[in-house]
């Protein structure tokens, strides 16, 4: 889960009309004490593949092709990363000062003794665990800086310059601004504030290629930016996917144990009663077979160039009928359904759910990003997919 701060250190120079398609994002780097441009910082677009340095005059800029807001990172080495988040309305020309970094913290002698389990630790917690991620390499692990809480069997990760990150199976070079990323050595737990650039990997051999094709197409079929592309193309069932809307079914129901039969999970809730007392509840979820697509997608409400989910208090269940992605391994498909409810339904065909736990609308962009990500749960197939084989926002199949 991301947490975005908005940096304070840079100057709006100009604003214009955004053009009809997309926008321009351009700026100067400076060193704020002496005011003279940076080159070779690191500028990216994250999640994308827009990334470039800066050269001898600082400059950078973009061209967007869409009107989606973007967060613009600024980053280079002994330097303090800056950020700034573009609305997506209109062209926009900036200059960021960035400061010198100050108290660059260093590895203690028992990191550095251990540093090979230390960065493993990193990147299975940061790409997950998949054998993607077996296969990806730290370009740069010596500017990693890794904390231990003893106390609480955590672990601070801070990278001094941005980490590079080769992602050989996906065909992609990840440029990784890591500015806080913690886990626990007891669980699966983490606080990231991490952004990424993708850059595509070139090769002269035509089977590396069709091996990254073949690769990105398979992480991209099923997924949640395909299916948000297929809800914004109007063509959800064309692309393979059926949706509707699960209902949570309570004891006390009168329909509880009639149509317990076809549940397809179960569970117990506690309920404060007015008097201060706690009762707990059992219930099942059942797939509401009265709700066709129509319904389940009216949930999802078109603004211009984003989507609004208006799905507080509900399930919605989407299904991908040809393709199951990832887990053609028996054995970790059989290991997945055991830890996670919705994996698979009876036809062996991957399920996802999404539950929005606040009551104000969580926006999605037609490119898959998630405004207000924390809001959005994904159970099932989406909540397997890790940042190893992730695409980037821009990414077309």
């Amino acid at each position: 889960m991301k947490r975005f701060l908005l940096a304070a250190n840079f100057m709006l120079i100009s604003l214009c009309n955004v053009a009809a398609q997309g926008y321009f994002i351009s700026g100067i780097v400076l060193d704020s004490a002496s005011k003279r441009p940076i080159n070779n910082a690191l500028v990216l677009i994250d999640g994308t593949t827009q990334m470039q340095l800066t050269d001898s005059s600082g400059t950078f800029k973009f061209t967007m092709q869409d009107k989606e807001p973007a967060t613009v990172l600024v980053a280079r080495k002994s330097y303090q990363t800056e950020a700034y988040e573009a609305k997506g309305d209109r062209n926009i020309s900036m200059r960021f000062y960035l400061f010198k970094s100050k108290n660059i913290p260093v590895n203690s002698p028992q990191v550095e003794k251990n540093a090979p389990q230390f960065q493993s630790l990193f990147l299975q917690h940061l790409l997950g665990n998949s054998s993607i991620t077996q296969s990806c390499e730290i370009l740069n692990p010596g500017d990693l800086r890794f904390s231990i809480d003893e106390t609480n069997q955590r672990v601070l990760v801070v990278g001094v310059a941005p980490i590079q990150i080769i992602n050989e199976p996906m065909g992609y070079l990840l440029n990784t601004i890591v500015d806080d990323f913690t886990f626990s050595l007891r669980s699966n737990a983490e606080e990231t504030n991490v952004f990424i650039g993708f850059k595509s990997l070139t090769s002269s051999n035509p089977t590396v290629l069709d091996r990254w094709k073949n690769n990105r197409s398979a992480a991209y079929k099923g997924s949640f930016m395909h299916f948000i592309r297929a809800l914004c193309a109007g063509r959800v069932e064309e692309e393979g996917f059926n949706v509707s809307l699960i209902k949570r079914v309570y004891e006390d129901d009168p329909n509880y144990t009639n149509e317990f039969k076809v549940r397809d999970r179960k569970g117990e809730e506690q309920f404060r009663l007015p008097g201060g007392n706690m009762i707990v509840k059992k219930y099942v979820d059942i797939i509401d077979n009265s709700s066709k697509s129509e319904l389940a997608l009216a949930k999802f409400d078109s603004v211009s160039h984003e989507w609004k989910l208006n799905n507080h208090h509900s399930m919605m269940r989407v299904v991908y009928n040809t393709y199951f992605g990832w887990f053609n391994d028996m054995d970790a498909v059989e290991k997945a359904s055991a830890a996670y409810d919705y994996l698979l339904d009876a036809e062996g065909k991957p399920v996802s759910l999404i539950v929005d736990h606040e009551s104000s609308p969580c926006i999605i962009y037609k490119s898959g990003r998630i405004k207000k990500s924390g809001s959005m749960i994904f159970l099932g197939y989406w909540s397997q997919h890790d940042l190893a084989t992730s695409l980037p926002f821009d990414y077309q199949p």
